[in-house]
C-alpha cells in the first residue's frame, strides 16, 4: 500500500479493478483506495497473475502488501493453495468487530453470520447484511449511519487533532465593502480573494505558516492555502500552491476547477497534498462564528462566515449600515501565542482595505 501525503497512517482498500487470479500487464490499475481526502489508482508494479490478500472494506495500514503478482499460472496456483500460510485473517475483520459493538451486539453473536471474506472471515458488510435481517425496522424513521470509509477516516482525524494540538480560535469582525465591492467589479468569489489576503497576511506571520514536528516548529518556505469543499462523502481540502505568488484571478479559476473534481470525487493525491494552512468559507450558510478544527499538522486555518449587513461606527464617529465578515482563525498555542493571532486578524483587516484599490 502506498504512502499519500506525508501525514497518511493507513488507508481503505475502496475495491478491486481487477478479478481474482486475473493477468495484468505492468502499469494496470488494479486496486482503487482512500483517504480522508482523495482516493487513488494503484499500479501493478510488475506483469502476471494477481493474487489478492486483503478484501474490500478494510483499513490497510502504509507499506502493507494487499496482492501478490505470480509470474506464471503455475505460481499463482501455489499461492492461492496456500493462502492461509500468506495471511491467516481472523474470523471476525476488527472493522466488523466494532461494527457489532457499535450496533449493540456481542463477539458471541459473530457465530450467527457467515463471512465472505477469504477463508470465510466475517466482514463489516456481513455484519450489516446480518443485522438488518434480524433487527425489525426502527420505529420513527430512525437511522444508523456506520462512520467508515470518508466519513470515519475524517472523523478519526478530527478527534487526533483535538488531542494533539492546543488548539484556541480569536474572531475579528472585518468591514469588507472593498472586497465586496472588487468581487462585484471583477466577477470573482470571496474564497479566492481570502485566500490571497490570506496568503499575503502568512508572508508577514510565519508562525501561522508552519508545522508542529515533534519538540521543534518548523517554518514552512511555501505558502500553500488548503480550501474546503464540501462533498458528499465530506469535506476535502485541495491545495492552491504558492498561493502568494498568484493573482487573485488565477487562485479563483484553482479553486472552481479544484471545487468541481472534488464533487466528481476526481481529486488526485498531488491535489491534496502540501497544504500549509486552510481556509474555510462557511459563508454559504446563515452562520457567523465557527471554532473549526485545525487539520494537522497545520497550525493555522482560517473560517470566515457569512457576509451581511451590520451598524458599523465610521472614522467620524457616525453609525452606518456596512457589509461585514467574522473572520476566525484557529491556531495551535503550542506555535503560536494569543498577540501573534491577533497581530495576523489584523494584518488581513487592513489587506481588505486596500483589496479595491
Amino acid at each position: 500500500m502506498p504512502k499519500l501525503g506525508a501525514y497518511t497512517d493507513d488507508v481503505l482498500l475502496l475495491q478491486w479493478l481487477v478479478d481474482e487470479g486475473e493477468q495484468v500487464d505492468a502499469g494496470r490499475a488494479i486496486l482503487e483506495l482512500e483517504t480522508e481526502k482523495t482516493t487513488a489508482e494503484v499500479e501493478s508494479e510488475s506483469s502476471g497473475f494477481v493474487h489478492q490478500l486483503v478484501p474490500v472494506g478494510e483499513a490497510v495500514p502504509i507499506g502493507a502488501t494487499v496482492a501478490l503478482i505470480a509470474e506464471t499460472q503455475e505460481e499463482y496456483r501455489r499461492l492461492a493453495d496456500d493462502a492461509p500460510a500468506v495471511r491467516e485473517p481472523p474470523p471476525v475483520a476488527p472493522r466488523a468487530r466494532a461494527l457489532l459493538k457499535e450496533l449493540g451486539f456481542a463477539l458471541d453473536d459473530a457465530a450467527h453470520i457467515t463471512g465472505t471474506g477469504p477463508g470465510g472471515r466475517i466482514l463489516d458488510r456481513d455484519v450489516t447484511a446480518w443485522a438488518a435481517a434480524r433487527t425489525p425496522e426502527p420505529l420513527g424513521g430512525d437511522e444508523r449511519i456506520p462512520l467508515r470509509g470518508r466519513r470515519g477516516a475524517i472523523a478519526k482525524r478530527m478527534v487526533e487533532s483535538l488531542q494533539t494540538a492546543a488548539q484556541l480560535t480569536s474572531v475579528l469582525e472585518i468591514d469588507v465593502t472593498p472586497l465586496v465591492e472588487r468581487r462585484a467589479r471583477s466577477h470573482v468569489g470571496v474564497t479566492a480573494i481570502v485566500v490571497k489576503l490570506a496568503a499575503a497576511a502568512l508572508r508577514d506571520h510565519p508562525r501561522l505558516n508552519a508545522r508542529v514536528d515533534g519538540g521543534a516548529i518548523e517554518l514552512l518556505p511555501e505558502i500553500n492555502v488548503a480550501v474546503a469543499v464540501d462533498t458528499e462523502e465530506g469535506v476535502v481540502a485541495p491545495v492552491i500552491a504558492a498561493a502568494d505568488e498568484l493573482s487573485i484571478e488565477a487562485i479563483d479559476a484553482r479553486i472552481t476547477e479544484l471545487a468541481a473534481r472534488a464533487r466528481d470525487g476526481a481529486l488526485t493525491p498531488d491535489d491534496v497534498a502540501g497544504g500549509t494552512f486552510t481556509v474555510s468559507n462557511g459563508g454559504v450558510h446563515p452562520v457567523d462564528i465557527t471554532t473549526a478544527i485545525l487539520d494537522p499538522p497545520q497550525c493555522g486555518l482560517l473560517w470566515i462566515g457569512r457576509i451581511r449587513d451590520r451598524p458599523v461606527v465610521l472614522a467620524d464617529g457616525t453609525i452606518a449600515a456596512r457589509p461585514t465578515m467574522q473572520a476566525c482563525l484557529t491556531f495551535d498555542h503550542r506555535a503560536i501565542d494569543g498577540g501573534h493571532a491577533a497581530a495576523f486578524l489584523g494584518t488581513l483587516a487592513a489587506l481588505v482595505g486596500e483589496v479595491g484599490s
